[in-house]
Parts: structure tokens; C-alpha cells; sequence
């Protein structure tokens, strides 16, 4: 019997930023692990595409103009039809009004990751880990807050991290495209101290990964591209400076304390929710930022073992991890009665 795929409709690219197909592709690994196929409708961004791939799930490409019109909903529509999927993740971002009721009329059920458009309310799963957990509602299928962040595979792995009195490693987290020159300032503002450190940088795909333009600072600078090894040199740092997004949950969930930089606005969102539970440190936003209140910021910081322990204990506490596997079994949830049940997809499109 040949199963029905789960649609995954996500973007990505050095310039956009790799994240999003870096989840989604654990996600249709881990589907697929369950007997639960998956196939991928995106834009022909080449480095997105090669890693779908590579990895060797069925590729429907949409115009890199694509927009949610009436021609290109019904693009949509067609690619479902010949799939012969009913359920479709949106991880876009941003889904409008019209691509969501259209996707209802038609009868697909439509789960939406960290959507903040305007048809984001119309999806039957709505699930968000940058919104407070407190607006969590199961009966309508709303699932918020840090329990359903989604990590890279690399993540799951335990490590033992010891927090050492004094402060000498610093893992500088940029993210995927460094929007607001964070890396390049914090660098020169730390190496305006008159200490030395080790400074592991996380490049990305779309950061500058030259280390000559560091070369006259007093610290040991090394640029790290190879993403794989992010979770083992984060165990070993004292000290974590992040980008308001995934880097900073991932600082969190290895059990580092945290400095959260906001490198585009909407992060401010991302860093106060877990600046609310002392899991992170916020500086704010990297363009009102100063030398100065960051380097006193730092520093107090730095002295205190006692308040970085606090943020390792809080951040790891408040990002476990497990996000992943509460999602499969969301998805795990609907996927039999969906594929199975004209009475569920009729009820789907009514509501």
C-alpha cells in the first residue's frame, strides 16, 4: 500500500538563511523513520535545493517569483493532487489570508511552523516556539513556547558542561547570515579589553569566514564553519554571545549562559521571552547597542560565576531539546485519521 506523503512547503539559501531547511529536512528524516513519507515544494534556491536533494526526498519546484495568487495557489493545489498528499507543513514564515483558506476549501489539512502572516490563524496546527507557552491550547491545536523548537540532530547528543570559574573561551554566534554586523562588533569591542581570549566564531553559509580581517586583534580568533561540531566546541566554551534566533536556543540547550544580541527586530521578541525566565542576558538590538554599555555589561558578567551558572541552569531548563519528538507525535497524531477519513477532511474544510 503506498502511503500518502506529508507535503513540506519551506525556502532556503545563503542570502535567506539555511534554517528552515535544515529543520524541515530532520523532520522528513524523522517522518520518515515512522513510515511516514514526505515530500519537499520549494524555490529553486541551490544550496536549499541540492541538500533536499542530496538527501534524497521527491522535489516539486515553484517559480523563484512564486506568489500566493490565484494562479500560483492553484500551482499548490496541482503539486498535492499528484502527490497524492492531504496534510502540508508551511515553515515560510509568513503564509497570507488567501494561500490558507484556499488550501481549507480544498480539503488539505495545514500545519504551520513559526508563522507569523496573516493566515497563520486559519491553520489546523498552529505551532510556534518563540510564542509565550502560556496561549498553548490543545483543543484547538495551538502549540507554543520552547517545548516545540525544533534543533538540528546534532543537538540530541548529552554533553557534560563544566562551568569554569574564570571566563577565557567565547563561542561568538552570529546565525545564519549575521543581518546586523553583530559578529564583527562584538569581536573588535572584546578585543578592546585588555585580556585575551579564545573566540570561536560560527560563520554559517552566508557569514564572511575570513580570518585575516581579525588578524590584528589581541584574541585567538577562530572561524568556524563546520556546523557539525557546533554543540561539542559550545560544551567547551565559558560563555556564549548569540543572534537573537536558533543560535541562542542552541547555546541554551547545551547548558552555556547566554548573551542574546537581537540582530533584526523581530529577535527582541525571541530574546525577552527567554530573558523572562533568566535563561538568557539581553543586550537588545545590535543597532542601538553601544560599546560601551556592552563591554559594562560583559564584564559584570564575566566576574560573576554565580549569575553565569544561573543562566547555564535557566537556559538549559527552558530549552530541553525534545522539541522535535513532541512535533512528530503532533504530526503522528493526525496522520492516520487524515489519510484515511473523508469525514475528517470534509470537517477540515468546513471549519
Amino acid at each position: 500500500m503506498i502511503k500518502s506523503p506529508i507535503a513540506i512547503r519551506v525556502d532556503g539559501s545563503f542570502k535567506r538563511g539555511m534554517g528552515h531547511i535544515v529543520r524541515m529536512l530532520s523532520i522528513a528524516r524523522e517522518l520518515s523513520d515512522n513510515q511516514i513519507p514526505s515530500i519537499f515544494i520549494m524555490k529553486p534556491f541551490k544550496e536549499g535545493y541540492n541538500i533536499i536533494q542530496k538527501a534524497g526526498f521527491p522535489i516539486y519546484l515553484i517559480n523563484e517569483d512564486y506568489d500566493e495568487s490565484i494562479d500560483g495557489i492553484d500551482l499548490i493545489k496541482r503539486i498535492l493532487s499528484d502527490a497524492g498528499s492531504k496534510i502540508i507543513i508551511n515553515d515560510v514564515q509568513g503564509t497570507s489570508h488567501n494561500y490558507m483558506i484556499s488550501l481549507k476549501r480544498y480539503g488539505y489539512f495545514t500545519i504551520n511552523i513559526d508563522d507569523i502572516g496573516k493566515g497563520a490563524r486559519l491553520a489546523d496546527v498552529l505551532i510556534d516556539a518563540f510564542i509565550p507557552q502560556d496561549k498553548t491550547c490543545e483543543k484547538l491545536y495551538r502549540f507554543f513556547g520552547m517545548d516545540y523548537l525544533i534543533l538540528r540532530d546534532e543537538f540530541f547528543k548529552n554533553r557534560p558542561s563544566t562551568l569554569r570559574p574564570d571566563v577565557k573561551k567565547i563561542c561568538v554566534m552570529p546565525g545564519g547570515t549575521n543581518a546586523g554586523k553583530m559578529m564583527e562588533k562584538v569581536i573588535g569591542w572584546l578585543s578592546s579589553l585588555n585580556k585575551q581570549y579564545e573566540l570561536y566564531v560560527m560563520t554559517g553559509a552566508g557569514v564572511d569566514n575570513d580570518s585575516a580581517i581579525y588578524s590584528d586583534h589581541n584574541n585567538s580568533v577562530i572561524m568556524v564553519s563546520d556546523w557539525n561540531g557546533v554543540p561539542d566546541i559550545l560544551a567547551d566554551c565559558d560563555l556564549s554571545i548569540a543572534s537573537g534566533g536558533i543560535s541562542m536556543c542552541e547555546s541554551c540547550t547545551v547548558g552555556i549562559p547566554t548573551i542574546a544580541i537581537a540582530q533584526v527586530k523581530h529577535e527582541l521578541n525571541n530574546i525577552n521571552l527567554l530573558s523572562s525566565k533568566q535563561a538568557v542576558f539581553s543586550m537588545g538590538y545590535i543597532k542601538d547597542l553601544k560599546k560601551e554599555v556592552f563591554l559594562e555589561a560583559f564584564k559584570r558578567i564575566e566576574k560573576s560565576y554565580e549569575y553565569r551558572s544561573i543562566l547555564a541552569e535557566k537556559g538549559k531548563k527552558a530549552v530541553d531539546g525534545k522539541g522535535k519528538e513532541r512535533i512528530i507525535n503532533i504530526i503522528k497524531r493526525f496522520y492516520q485519521d487524515i489519510c484515511t477519513s473523508k469525514d475528517m477532511l470534509l470537517k477540515i474544510a468546513v471549519n
